[in-house]
């Protein structure tokens, strides 16, 4: 769902368009960085706080924990966040086909689940309509997440040192299900062309055949654990300092300046006149050396 820039902008006053906004932004939070993404070049007032929703783990209830907990082989969730209600049928029995053929304990968000799919589903699948995915995420039997690479998914993944399958939908998530597969901390699939064996292979790659995928969970995981504090206790840090302090002192001058400024453009211009009027003052010069010379050869 977008966001109304009319409703938005009526909050406030001295803004006047998203532009303005974004010059005049004290603070910019922004929920990635180099961790699974790649290091670039940020102002002081561009925090990166990967993972903002992270949070420690809480107990699970009883039934949860003791399905987490009975299988020796391990615990697969599976969750497409809120928009997995409109999966076609043809995907969703992909899906069935896939997680029956599998000795770990699958558990699947999927909300409103037809009866007629209920009725297919093995004793290792069970299915939720909500679930506490932090929590049991950092459960140690975990052993991957099947999921749309949304945003705080990913991140919430990588803290506990959970590998990833991704199927992409929407907007940033192709871009997240990317970054997993070049940082190999899981496998990117299409949900609109795979089948139910290409699935149960890349799960038995990440598992059983390769365990780099695993190792490079650990060590992204140490990297993002190893942050003095969590990324929402960061963020309110940075709120409360910009709150007191002001932001004068983090937010770079070229914010106040013109495009034209920004890049030099106005010194650019001055030294391209310059050149060029060197250039002609040095082609008339060029020419009224040959016109003398050749006056000179004509009274000759």
């Amino acid at each position: 769902m977008g966001i109304d820039s009319n409703r938005l902008l009526r909050h406030l006053p001295n803004i006047h368009n998203w532009a303005d906004l974004y010059s005049k932004a004290d603070l910019y939070i922004v929920t990635s960085d180099h961790h699974l993404g790649w290091p670039a070049p940020a102002f002081p007032n561009i925090k990166y706080l990967p993972g903002i929703s992270l949070q420690p783990v809480q107990p699970l209830g009883g039934d949860m924990n003791e399905l987490l907990e009975k299988n020796p082989s391990g615990v697969i969730l599976a969750s497409f966040g809120s928009l997995s209600v409109h999966l076609p049928n043809e995907i969703i029995l992909n899906f069935i086909d896939a997680f029956q053929r599998l000795s770990q304990t699958v558990i699947w968000k999927i909300r409103h689940l037809k009866a007629e799919h209920r009725e297919l589903l093995s004793q290792n699948i069970h299915v939720f309509n909500w679930l506490a995915q932090n929590d049991i995420l950092g459960h140690r039997n975990v052993r991957m997440f099947i999921t749309h690479c949304g945003n705080n998914g990913q991140h919430e993944s990588i803290y506990h040192a959970v590998p990833m399958i991704g199927f992409p939908m929407y907007f940033d998530q192709f871009e997240n299900a990317a970054r997993l597969q070049q940082k190999g901390i899981g496998i990117e699939m299409n949900m609109r062309n795979f089948s139910s064996d290409h699935l149960v292979d890349n799960i038995l790659t990440i598992l059983k055949y390769n365990s780099t995928y695993k190792q490079n969970a650990k060590k992204i995981s140490s990297i993002l654990r190893s942050r003095p504090m969590l990324p929402k206790e960061e963020a309110a840090y940075w709120i409360e300092h910009v709150t007191q302090f002001g932001s004068g002192h983090l937010r770079p001058v070229t914010t106040a300046m013109s495009p034209f400024e920004m890049y030099g453009l106005d010194v650019a211009c001055a030294g391209l006149v310059s050149l060029l009027v060197t250039i002609i003052a040095l082609v008339c010069g060029s020419l009224r050396v040959i016109v003398f010379i050749t006056q000179m050869r004509e009274l000759k």
